[in-house]
């Protein structure tokens, strides 16, 4: 009897560990890489100017959780200098959940194929908790709407 109650608790052990696995990971979900913007760039799905961006560099903002989001003035005077004269520049940022999974966004302005205003796209490759693990595009009319205020656009998702 004690054979068969020990092989029962083993195989409970196993299924209620698998089962709490399975619920801490939904979707798509991959680990955070140590360089989410870098990783993003490589993602299928991924706009062909975050893959391969063109242009001024304005850098990449780290944005840690719990602080407000609020991208540094160098980095949008680099992307209004840019617009102003009609270059291309992006500028990264990665934001974190409540959970510490990270979110990169990445910004545009100029180069070939845009309208006036800014070009966002955001993954949610490395959110375990929400999101589909696609991307998601919008545009903003100015860079001082950056990141996301009233004058950008819903989106779309890809």
């Amino acid at each position: 009897m004690g054979r068969v109650r020990l092989g029962v608790v083993g195989i409970l052990v196993v299924v209620l560990g698998a089962a709490l696995v399975g619920c801490s990971h939904p979707g798509p979900f991959q680990r955070p890489p140590a360089d989410p913007v870098a990783a993003s760039r490589t993602l299928d799905g991924a706009p062909t100017w975050v893959a391969e961006p063109t242009g001024d560099d304005c850098g990449v903002v780290d944005v840690q959780v719990g602080e407000r989001l609020t991208l540094p003035a160098d980095a949008l005077a680099c992307l209004t200098r840019a617009a102003a004269v009609g270059r291309s520049a992006s500028l990264a940022w990665v934001t974190y959940t409540t959970e510490g999974d990270p979110t990169p966004s990445f910004a545009r302005v100029g180069g070939s194929g845009s309208d006036s205003g800014v070009e966002v796209a955001s993954t949610s490759q490395w959110d375990a908790y929400g999101g589909d693990g696609g991307w998601e595009t919008h545009r903003c009319a100015a860079v001082t709407d950056l990141p996301y205020g009233d004058g950008c656009d819903s989106g779309d998702d890809r």
